[in-house]
């Protein structure tokens, strides 16, 4: 392993709740509103074990919309339940000025999220360039593992050839933080009102 790169400190972002605000509940509502469905009934698109199966790419997101969206909408396409998470989706501006913070130090910096292929594609389309800003992305359905599986950030380690050890992991999720802990990384809990704590633990 190249020594230098090992000693470095690396930077690994989560996205939603840290680079990008999102909310389930008023995904929820803006689909029940547009199709007049019962919010009862769109929930069931969104439990943990439905989730979790595009998530880890057991299901590509097409197939997951064929099999669990189009049945609950119809007259709806790929391309609009890809615009119904646009619709949610805003810029964590604090999260993201700290992510830009760090490159300037040129200290190299990643993302790893659990996503679906709908997800990246909600965001590339919505805030053009995101995912241009860290040096390398990683995604729970391109690696076939979700956080907080430990091996998601061994993954991780494993591909850009860095020392687990080298780098800092920052989410907004306390069980994802205690994964990348357990893999032997150093977890920090994001959030906004913590950002000072942060910024002060990375001097």
């Amino acid at each position: 392993m190249n020594s230098t790169k090992a000693s470095l400190q690396h930077y690994l972002f989560d996205i939603g709740g840290v680079l990008i605000n999102f909310s389930i509940p008023l995904l929820v509502k803006n689909l029940s509103e547009k199709s007049g469905l019962p919010q009862e009934a769109l929930k069931e698109l969104f439990r943990d074990d439905c989730v979790r199966r595009v998530e880890s790419g057991k299901i590509s997101g097409s197939d997951f919309f064929r099999q669990q969206v189009k049945p609950l909408l119809p007259g709806w396409s790929y391309d609009d339940w890809i615009a119904s998470w646009m619709d949610i989706y805003t810029l964590n501006e604090p999260g993201m000025d700290l992510l830009r913070e760090l490159k300037r130090k040129d200290s190299p910096v990643y993302l790893l999220s659990n996503l679906a292929e709908f997800n990246t594609l909600a965001i590339e389309r919505k805030f053009s360039g995101f995912f241009d800003e860290p040096d390398h992305s990683f995604f729970s359905y391109k690696l076939g593992l979700c956080k907080p599986d430990v091996e998601i950030y061994h993954a991780v380690a494993e591909r850009l050839k860095v020392k687990i050890s080298s780098f800092i992991f920052f989410d907004d999720t306390l069980k994802n933080i205690e994964g990348a802990d357990k893999a032997g990384m150093k977890g920090m809990l994001f959030s906004n009102e913590r950002l000072k704590e942060i910024r002060s633990r990375l001097t």
